[in-house]
């Protein structure tokens, strides 16, 4: 999963902790990875996000949007999850449950796309 956010952003510190839920649950059973993409931000500005959320997975600085752009991301947060394959399962604009994610991630499984 690759998740746009902004340092800034009240809805991206608020669905912190369903990541992190998530990011636990999915990467002990190896069936989904996530990636945090800060764009329109510095570096220095994503790695403070990183710290304040607690993030674990890798984080980049787009400082220029240019990759938010190439997804598709069009807000804060915004989500993608990812097939192996590179599909795009499913974009997510907004807040983004655990829950949700999981019905997401099984509905892939159950399709054949082995995440």
């Amino acid at each position: 999963m690759i998740n746009f956010v902004a340092s800034w952003c009240v809805p991206c510190e608020e669905e912190g902790p369903q990541l992190i839920a998530f990011q636990f649950e999915h990467h002990r059973t190896g069936d989904a990875s996530m990636l945090s993409v800060v764009f329109n931000d510095t570096a220095g500005a994503a790695r403070s996000y990183q710290a304040k959320i607690g993030v674990t997975w890798p984080t980049l600085a787009d400082s220029t949007g240019s990759l938010a752009l190439a997804f598709g991301a069009r807000g804060n947060p915004t989500s993608f999850v990812i097939a192996p394959n590179g599909r795009v399962l499913s974009a997510i604009l907004g807040g983004v449950t655990t829950p949700g994610l999981d019905q997401i991630i099984a509905k892939a499984e159950a399709s054949g796309y082995g995440l």
